[in-house]
């Protein structure tokens, strides 16, 4: 299928603890590979700026480090 539009995306790293610009189609195969997992879950932000964060689904089950958002109650662990 052509004609995919490409999406402005940022990689929270855990791992070097920064923040990357992305470009990608917005499809599952993409985003499994920007977070590097096979299942997402959503956090849905609710501060000042409405925004979501796909996270891995099983990035409690891995040795990951985790980070803070503020306007979310408690640590997202995993790339997101």
């Amino acid at each position: 299928m052509s004609g995919q539009k490409e999406i402005k995306a940022y990689l929270l790293d855990t791992d070097t603890a920064k923040i990357t610009e992305l470009t990608i189609i917005p499809k599952l195969n993409a985003i499994y590979a920007a977070i590097g997992c096979d299942r997402i879950d959503i956090v849905s932000v609710n501060g000042p700026i409405k925004f979501d964060i796909y996270v891995d689904d099983e990035g409690l089950l891995k040795p990951n480090d985790f980070f803070m958002i503020t306007g979310y109650p408690q640590p997202v662990v995993s790339h997101g």
